[in-house]
């Protein structure tokens, strides 16, 4: 790892060229097809990183809690939504930061809005989940009648200022290849048409990764909101939201063990570290794949080295012979995670490929 040098435990490492250039690809993508860019902040969490939006002309910004949202005020955001359903126990905090910045809340219930509505000293602005088939959150957007009602009881308040409709369709993580991203998400497009004809003014937002990297034509949509792209991960590859060359994330662990006569190794790198979210790689659960890293680069992924088990501190890793022979307790290797917003929100800190220190919020 030439002048890098590891540090005696798991770390999360980010090549900040890889980083800023998916930043500057997202924005460039935005502004030729004519959408506001109002990244998610969730996947990175980190100030420094937060600036390098900045220089690409973002100044709008989603979290997904009042905590994270004070974190980024700290930093002079002025206009940040808060991507998670209102609920009435976080009302203190969120009049508090509506007294501080252009808030943005997501109300999905006639019930929420009343009491967000009667409670509020300070005015946010709103929007509404539209529930395409993905059945997380929101309303379903064929639901007409449910949303009037939501509508009309936010109009009666005005402490809100209903903005417009948002959808994140998970459906897509689940594909693989542009044409089936394409053919997942055209039929939630027609609902949304159905819902823009209804309510010409109403802004919609969409938020999922692989639409946002992957699609030419965003119909009625006109902001987009993604988040995972700064680092991407290997579900993205696997979907097809971009290749190696874009992974800008990987964490460096340290060798416990090796046992070549079955082509293992145990790692200094578990759950706590990576998350419990894995893809079917070569046959196998992967909950990382082993990446070459010198030069103070990223390089190839080995093909076969898949971490293929994890329990809280422990990453059992699966060797190709030629790597197996060749490794040994005490050294380091870097792996791609499978989902990189979940991996970045167990580390305290990044460091760069250079060795340089990242600062980021401590978890959600």
């Amino acid at each position: 790892m030439d002048s890098f040098v590891p540090p005696d435990r798991p770390i999360a490492v980010i090549d900040v060229n890889k980083c800023k250039a998916n930043i500057r690809k997202m924005a460039q993508r935005a502004a030729e097809r004519n959408l506001r860019y109002t990244p998610h902040f969730k996947t990175h969490q980190s100030m420094e990183i937060g600036s390098w939006y900045r220089d690409e002309g973002v100044d709008s910004i989603q979290v997904s809690s009042p905590g994270m949202a004070n974190y980024f005020i700290d930093q002079g955001w002025k206009s940040i939504a808060i991507a998670f359903p209102f609920s009435p126990s976080i009302l203190p905090q969120i009049d508090d930061l509506a007294s501080r910045v252009n808030l943005t809340v997501f109300i999905n219930s006639t019930e929420t809005a009343k009491i967000a509505g009667k409670s509020l000293q300070n005015p946010v602005t709103v929007f509404t989940e539209l529930d395409c088939g993905f059945n997380r959150s929101g309303i379903p957007a064929e639901d007409s009648a449910q949303i009037e009602k939501l509508l009309n009881e936010i109009n009666k308040h005005s402490k809100l200022r209903f903005y417009g409709f948002y959808v994140h369709d998970g459906r897509t993580y689940q594909c693989r290849g542009a044409d089936e991203v394409v053919n997942t998400i055209n039929p939630v497009f027609e609902k949304l048409s159905a819902v823009k004809k209804k309510y010409p003014e109403a802004i919609i937002r969409l938020g999922d990764t692989p639409s946002c990297s992957l699609l030419n034509d965003f119909g009625v949509v006109s902001e987009i909101s993604p988040g995972n792209n700064v680092f991407y991960d290997l579900m993205q590859v696997q979907i097809g939201s971009c290749s190696y060359d874009n992974l800008a994330m990987a964490v460096v662990c340290p060798v416990a063990e090796v046992h070549s006569q079955s082509n293992r190794a145990i790692l200094y790198g578990g759950a706590v570290h990576f998350s419990k979210e894995s893809i079917r790689m070569n046959n196998l659960a992967c909950y990382g794949q082993v990446v070459r890293f010198e030069n103070q680069n990223f390089g190839e992924p080995v093909t076969e080295a898949i971490l293929t088990g994890l329990a809280q501190e422990h990453g059992i890793l699966h060797l190709p012979e030629i790597l197996s022979a060749k490794l040994k307790p005490g050294d380091y290797l870097a792996l791609y995670p499978v989902h990189s917003c979940l991996t970045a929100n167990l580390f305290s800190h990044y460091l760069t490929t250079g060795g340089e220190r990242i600062e980021k919020r401590i978890l959600s």
